[in-house]
């Protein structure tokens, strides 16, 4: 069974210990799950959200993912967290070259981008648009079904 980490940006409200989490993990999980080919075949190990962007907290999620033997690492990115999502896509792939690594959210620009992925090249899947049944493709195609990707990037162009 694959492993898949979710990794998100969360926030604090100003005076307020309440986080915000994001409920895309639960959104792709369940669609994948419920509709996918592969759903039995991978394990959603808890999500990680990236709080701020210190050194220190990069480096303790790329020992995580690593000590975990994660397969796929998902990240959610937006404009305030791009270049922490890309310096971390890039230390994961250099530790472990055999790691998936899927960006998707409202940031990724990789179908309007003819150079991202090149510009990007440890970047393996870009997904753009609605991102649950294009995920769930994406996994069901990496385990092995023959499926249309949908609203995915990857070296080879836009699907």
């Amino acid at each position: 069974m694959k492993k898949i980490k979710l990794v998100f940006s969360s926030s604090i409200e100003s005076g307020s210990e309440n986080y915000f989490l994001s409920p895309i993990f639960w959104m792709l999980r369940m669609h994948h799950e419920n509709f996918g080919l592969s759903g039995k075949d991978w394990n959603w190990t808890t999500p990680y959200a990236i709080i701020n962007v210190a050194d220190h907290e990069q480096a303790d999620l790329v020992d995580l993912i690593t000590r975990d033997g994660i397969d796929l690492v998902a990240f959610s990115m937006y404009s305030w967290n791009r270049l922490v999502v890309l310096s971390l896509s890039k230390r994961l792939k250099e530790i472990n070259p055999n790691i998936i690594i899927v960006v998707g959210g409202p940031d990724v620009d990789a179908h309007r981008d003819p150079v991202f992925m090149q510009v990007h090249d440890y970047i393996d899947y870009a997904v753009y648009g609605d991102g649950e049944d294009a995920f769930t493709r994406l996994l069901d195609m990496l385990n092995g079904h023959q499926v249309d990707l949908i609203n995915v990037v990857d070296k080879s162009g836009v699907h």
